[in-house]
């Protein structure tokens, strides 16, 4: 005769969790008495690494794999079995809609969603990609829900962090070029290589040429006496980051 949890075949902390939770003290009942589609979805789900979620019957019980269990963070294990309004209370009034349309027969696809939440005890901003996918039994009737979803929070914190240090860079350049028109001296930038990627008015002026004329290497208009020394001391500031000042034609 088959034990209880048989159709778990996995390794791992949330395999043992799941066979020594009471379930007989949930809405869900003794595992004898589960469902076929129940079982072979949580078997399914128990052995995969990427983060799932299955909710399940009228009264929303809450069961999930070990990635999962690392994005509930401090509800973790308590979730286990738990109605999925308890599990995310402080989210329901965005998570809720969401599940009440896979419960209506509708999935979902969500992208980079933020919630502003408390798993680990203090407020924090999260993003996650999520699926929502209806579950039916045989006659077609919605009975759960299944979730397939990944933490983006990482990745779109980098993300914004790289945008404003984009913007912060743009503002001193901007701040740069004004203070550069203003000043009575010809003034230019270039790359690492010696390519000229911007000048003032006065250079433009004095050279009777345009930006997009100018940008070539600086050397070019160097007098071929201080070529030498002047692309040496160059390469030495750019090798060392150091300071370059020279005096040339």
């Amino acid at each position: 005769m088959a034990a209880p949890f048989d159709f778990l075949s996995a390794d791992g902390a949330m395999n043992t969790l799941v066979r020594g939770h009471d379930w007989s003290a949930t809405p869900l009942g003794t595992a004898e008495h589960w469902p076929t589609a129940l079982k072979t979805l949580l078997g399914v789900m128990i052995g995969s690494p990427q983060p799932m979620l299955l909710v399940w019957g009228a009264a929303q019980t809450t069961l999930y794999n070990e990635g999962y269990a690392a994005m509930l963070g401090g509800r973790h294990p308590g979730a286990l079995g738990q109605a999925f309004g308890d599990v995310w209370f402080d989210i329901w009034d965005q998570v809720e809609p969401i599940l009440s349309r896979a419960y209506a027969g509708e999935p979902t696809y969500m992208s980079d969603i933020e919630f502003l939440m408390r798993r680990n005890g203090y407020l924090e901003e999260t993003h996650f990609d999520f699926s929502y996918t209806p579950v039916r039994d045989e006659a077609g009737a919605v009975i759960g829900m299944f979730c397939v979803c990944t933490e983006t929070t990482e990745r779109v914190a980098v993300e914004k962090a790289l945008r404003e240090s984009e913007a912060a860079t743009r503002g001193r350049e901007a701040q740069f070029r004004r203070l550069a028109q203003s000043v009575p001296y010809q003034v230019w930038t270039a790359t690492a290589d010696g390519t000229i990627d911007w000048v003032n008015d006065r250079v433009m002026a004095y050279c009777n040429a345009t930006a997009e004329q100018l940008a070539t290497d600086w050397g070019m208009f160097v007098h071929p006496e201080d070529a030498d020394h002047a692309g040496k001391g160059w390469a030495a500031a750019v090798a060392g980051s150091d300071r370059y000042e020279s005096e040339f034609r």
